[in-house]
This record gives C-alpha cells, structure tokens and sequence, in this order.
C-alpha cells in the first residue's frame, strides 16, 4: 500500500555490523540493499541517532571524537554540494540521487545593501544575501508525514567585507609584531579580552627564508567568533563575542570571520574586498626557474567579513514564526506547535517532534562556526586553485564564491543529517553523544524517505 509521497511501506530489512568505508576504514553502520526499481524508500530508524552541536559539560572528554565526526560530515557534505548542487547534472562521480531532492532550493542577490549600521561595510550595494525559501520536511527532506505534522524552515544568510580603518592597531609584545582587531570584546571563559582577536602581523606571515622558495606550504586560514541574541539583546554566555554598537543586530546570530593570508601570494593583484591582494611581494621566487616574479600579498595581517544568520520555522496547516536568530526563531515558532491541554499537561507529539526537528536542522545550519571550525581553510573555494603557497588570480568577487560554496555546503548537510540520524550512521565513540530520543522523536527516523532513481 503506497502512502501519500508515494514511498513504499514495507520495510527492508537493515545489516547491522562493521563495514568499510574507503575513506574511513572499519566503522558500525547501517546498510540498506534494495533493487534501484523500487523508488522511494522508507529507512528502517532501528539505530537513530541524533548528535548535539557540541557535547554537554560532562562530556567533554568525548569532544574530540565529534570535531573528528563533524570534520567528515561536512567533508562530505562539501563533496556533495561540489558535484550535486551544480547546474550541469553530467558532471561529477558522485551519485546524486541519495536524496528525495537532488539539491534543496536557494536563491542569491550579489548586490545585497550593508547587513549593518555605521558605515562598517567595505561597500554598501555588492553584499551577499542568500535564502534558502521555505523548506518543507516532507516535500524537500523526506519525512514521510501528513499535512498536519508537517514543519517548514527557512535559512537567511547575509554577509559582507568589513572595513579595518579605526578597528586594528598594530603592536609589539616581546619583539614580536601583531595587529589587533577591535569589533568587539572577546568572551573567553577565563579572562574576557578587551579586543576581538590579534594576529600574526602581515609582514610576519610573510617572511620567506629561502630567497628563492616561496612558502610552498602556506594556505590561507580562517577565524570566526559567534554572537548570539536573545530577547533584543546579546546572549553574554552563548556569545564567543561581545559585537560592537555598529556589528549589533539583534534579530539574529552574529559571525565574523578573519581571513589570513598566511604567507599565500597572488601572481596579480586582486580587488576582491576580503583578499585585497594588492601589496607587491618582491622577496618571492619561482622555486622551478629560479628567477624573480612579481607577486601579491594580502594588504591585512587578517581581513575580516560580518555575516548574520536567521531561521524562520513554519506549521505548514497553521502559519509561520518570525525570521529571527537561531534560539529566538525557535523560541516564538513553539507556540505554533503547543496544543497542550488547557492545564497545561504534558508536552505534545507535536512540540516534541518539532523540537527533534529542529535540533537536526541547527546542527546542520550552524554554517560559519560548523563548517569554518570542521574543514577550515580547506573550505575557501580559492584553495581548489592554490599550489606551491600560490595563485594565480583571485577574481574581483571570490569572496562571494567563497560564501556561496559555504552556503550549498550547508544545505547538503541538512539533506544528510536527517538522512544519517535515521540510519545512525555515527562513529562508535561519537554516538556515546547521541541526543536520548522518545517514541516520537523516533517515528522521524522511522519515517525518513531515501529516494533511489529509476
């Protein structure tokens, strides 16, 4: 008997037990063998599992084998979003049709205005704004629901390169040379600090020993700090950063991210407003032949980019939440969700399905301090392009590819996570993190749909 997506209900039955993955070795999963002419498929969810975005307190000695875990899934997730998330459906070795959609929509606007006040933009009218509309469990990931327990969601990214006039200053402690950045004290747990972050100075990250070599090992790297707001205000204890008035947007979770050139070079100058690679480095050689070329190193010691995060959630048979930071969206959605009894009883299917819900859906839409933190500088478009500490050009809007690789590497994620929490596709050690779930939270996994094309 076929239900309303058209899946099929028979269970097929899961191998549970070790199996190998090239890329990782020997790790206990969940295998699923079936004929491609069976179409949609319901997951059996025998060893659903859902992981946290970071481990609890008393936990912590676990925290390593989720930064290895989240290192993989966003691996992958970026892998997928490479070959997957493109317009030409040729291209790639990867299979594209794991999911019930081969790709989640999005739309983007180049030319978006400042996402802050104050003139902190390095341009107020060639910022990126994405969206990803409205999506919806059932159509777009696959869980196999009535109307009625349907829940939509909507992610807003908005970015832009900051300008460093009046938030740096460069200084010296003990012969060594830094640049500090001021756009907010950083809240570390110890002893807050009265800047963001300092850095290596740029000439210090671009000293060469050997005349003639490069730095042929040199990449570019990232930092980013996050700030949370809750109830128009920051949230001091949930914040990496305490943003100042010009970076303060409190409808929405708040990141900057640095980007250091780390002794990377530019064989022409580029204007993109996050890389400026305009100062000519005269000290760099072609390792090969041995004679000089004139190359270009980033004018910062670190260039930094603002961007603001929103979530927006949706009871598909009641209406819609405000489009707000992460925990408030959630937070002003719930009563969408809550038909409690009139004495205030017990929390509903409902309510506790969306919770489960949404849990999956932040751990995958955690995109700057997820992906940044997981894969790096690795996750820069440009370095596709580095080799031998180089490049060739840096067109005028990498920055925006940058973002935009990000952004798609993101949405695969929120198609695999909802996909690997029915199937609990976690390492041994990672699962001992598993969020516990109840009869509820469980029939999503029992009702997650994986598409197999004819």
């Amino acid at each position: 008997m076929a239900n309303a997506s058209g899946a099929t209900r028979v269970r097929f039955p899961v191998r549970l037990g070790p199996w190998t993955d090239w890329s990782r070795g020997r790790v206990m999963g969940a295998t699923l063998t079936v004929r491609r002419t069976e179409g949609a498929l319901l997951i059996e969810g025998g060893r659903c599992a859902l992981l946290p975005r970071v481990p609890p307190p008393e936990m912590n000695d676990l925290a390593s084998s989720l930064v290895s875990h989240n290192a993989r899934f966003y691996t992958n997730a970026a892998n997928y979003a490479q070959q997957c998330y493109t317009s030409d459906i040729t291209t790639g070795t990867l299979d594209c049709t794991t999911y019930v959609k081969r790709s989640l929509p999005w739309a983007a606007d180049g030319h978006a205005p400042c996402p802050f006040k104050g003139g902190i933009c390095r341009s107020n009218t060639s910022n990126l704004l994405l969206d990803s509309g409205l999506i919806d469990s059932h159509e777009h990931l696959g869980l196999n629901a009535p109307p009625a327990d349907r829940i939509q969601a909507r992610v807003v990214s908005h970015c832009a390169p900051l300008v460093t006039a009046g938030y740096s200053r460069n200084i010296s402690v003990r012969n060594y040379n830094y640049t500090r950045y001021y756009y907010g004290r950083y809240l570390q747990p110890d002893r807050p600090l009265a800047y963001t972050q300092q850095f290596n100075s740029q000439p210090s990250q671009y000293r060469v020993f050997d005349s003639f070599v490069g730095n042929l090992n040199s990449a570019f790297t990232l930092w980013s700090a996050q700030a949370a707001a809750f109830n128009i205000s920051i949230g001091i204890n949930q914040s990496d950063f305490d943003p100042i008035p010009e970076l303060r947007v409190l409808d929405a979770e708040i990141f900057i991210i640095f980007l250091l050139g780390n002794g990377v070079v530019v064989g022409k100058p580029s204007s993109d407003p996050w890389y400026r690679a305009t100062d000519p480095e005269r000290r760099y050689g072609d390792y090969l032949t041995r004679q000089r070329t004139t190359a270009y190193r980033m004018q910062e010691a670190a260039s930094p980019m603002g961007c603001v995060l929103r979530h927006q959630f949706c009871k598909t048979d009641v209406g819609c939440g405000p489009l707000a930071g992460a925990y408030e969206a959630y937070v002003l959605a719930l009563s969408l969700f809550f038909n409690s009894t009139p004495d205030g009883g017990p929390l509903t299917p409902s309510v506790v399905r969306y919770n489960w819900f949404s849990n999956a859906l932040f751990r995958a839409t955690n995109v700057f301090a997820g992906i940044i933190g997981a894969l790096q500088g690795v996750s820069l478009q440009s370095h596709e392009r580095l080799m031998g500490g180089s490049l060739a050009n840096i067109p005028e809007d990498q920055w925006q590819l940058d973002v935009t690789s990000w952004w798609t590497t993101t949405l695969a994620a929120v198609q695999a996570n909802f996909v690997s929490a029915a199937t609990g596709q976690v390492e041994p050690e990672a699962e001992k993190l598993a969020i516990p779930m109840n009869s509820y939270q469980r029939e999503f996994c029992d009702i997650q749909v994986c598409h197999l094309m004819q």
